[in-house]
């Protein structure tokens, strides 16, 4: 359970930038693997065998990149839809999309990470735009401030009913009524 939407939103940024790291280092030792090996000039005789353990321990470590990579995709996944139904909830339509541009498209598209293109996105079209930016970014950041705090009731509330529920589930000791 979390303290805020706030740090589950943050944990799925997290997550994403953690998974670019290693997709990134994956990249890195799939270049080392197709580059060739520096042939030894020491000018002492060596084996007619090409030397495998390099290869082997890069394939080794591939693997485990793979594995890696496909877990925090899992976790990502998972930890999306969670903050898709929470956002399917709110009542706003403009604190659905700032909260969906800002935390789950910025993943794919960082220039939504910037308040700047944030406020473009809700305001853009209004014909006093450019003269009143300062008034539509404050205007976004409260904006966000109140789907936060949106975000933050439906998920207390969904946690309480959770905990409600299982409260109220019978643990199998009670004793039943046509007995």
């Amino acid at each position: 359970m979390w303290k805020s939407v706030e740090d589950l939103l943050d944990y799925y940024v997290r997550l994403a930038k953690k998974l670019r790291h290693q997709e990134e280092r994956l990249v890195r030792i799939l270049d080392k693997m197709e580059s060739p090996s520096s042939p030894n000039i020491s000018g002492m005789p060596s084996s007619s065998q090409p030397d495998t353990s390099r290869f082997d321990g890069l394939l080794v470590k591939k693997s485990e990149m793979e594995k890696r990579i496909a877990d925090l995709d899992n976790e990502m996944d998972e930890t999306e839809s969670e903050i898709e139904d929470l956002i399917d909830q709110l009542q706003d339509p403009d604190e659905s999309a700032l909260i969906q541009a800002k935390y789950i498209d910025s993943v794919e598209i960082p220039e939504l990470k910037q308040w700047s293109e944030l406020c473009k996105m809700l305001y853009g079209n209004r014909d006093d735009y450019e003269e009143a930016f300062e008034n539509y970014r404050q205007r976004a950041n409260r904006l966000w401030k109140r789907a936060l705090r949106h975000l933050d009731a439906i998920y207390f509330r969904g946690q309480s009913e959770t905990a409600n529920v299982v409260a109220n589930e019978p643990t199998g000791r009670e004793k039943n009524d046509g007995d």
